[in-house]
């Protein structure tokens, strides 16, 4: 549960499960305050010294206040719906959980067949590497003795470079494998 595929589908569920709650607020009274301010000025009355600009600022401006209670009655099924809906990615966020899940266990049990295929290869290079070095050794004993010609020694000694080769391939595909299958266990991958 430490991978973090699982760790963002839990976290989604969590998101969801607050969405669903947060849906649900549809269903309670809102209550609403307002205020508003404003003035009027009569440019007709500017001429007039005692009404002057600021003077009529000051003497005509006035205040609003209001209160607004709502309770949803009816809201056209709208938030019923709502909560449908949140359910439903709740639900979906749980099954992406159990998906994830079952992801990470289908790529880790890939990640040890994998392993386990090339840890066979390792040991049939080491096997084949082994064979090849006695087969060169018997072709340059009968090279050495005049029973073997140059070139079948030269093919010899191609096939021990080969499995050699072989075995340094199938070695750094095995650690290569193993990091894999570290890296689904959720250990560090080091050198």
């Amino acid at each position: 549960d430490n991978r973090y595929e699982i760790k963002v589908a839990q976290k989604n569920i969590e998101n969801s499960a607050l969405n669903t709650e947060i849906s649900k607020s549809g269903y309670l009274p809102s209550v609403t305050f307002n205020y508003g301010f404003g003035s009027n000025v009569f440019f007709t009355n500017l001429i007039d010294t005692e009404d002057s600009f600021f003077n009529q600022l000051n003497n005509q401006k006035g205040h609003r206040f209001s209160l607004n209670v709502s309770v949803p009655i009816f809201s056209q099924f709208q938030n019923k719906t709502n909560v449908a809906k949140a359910k439903i990615q709740e639900e979906n966020a749980q099954l992406n959980l159990k998906q994830a899940k079952l992801d990470v266990e289908a790529n880790f049990q890939r990640a040890f067949a994998d392993a386990k295929a090339a840890l066979r290869a390792y040991e049939a290079a080491k096997s084949s590497l082994e064979s090849q070095q006695i087969a060169f050794q018997n072709s340059q004993e009968r090279y050495d003795i005049g029973a073997m010609n140059a070139f079948d020694l030269e093919q010899s000694r191609l096939r021990l470079v080969n499995a050699e080769s072989s075995l340094i391939n199938a070695k750094y595909d095995f650690i290569f494998k193993t990091k894999g299958l570290d890296f689904y266990l959720g250990k560090p991958i080091t050198q």
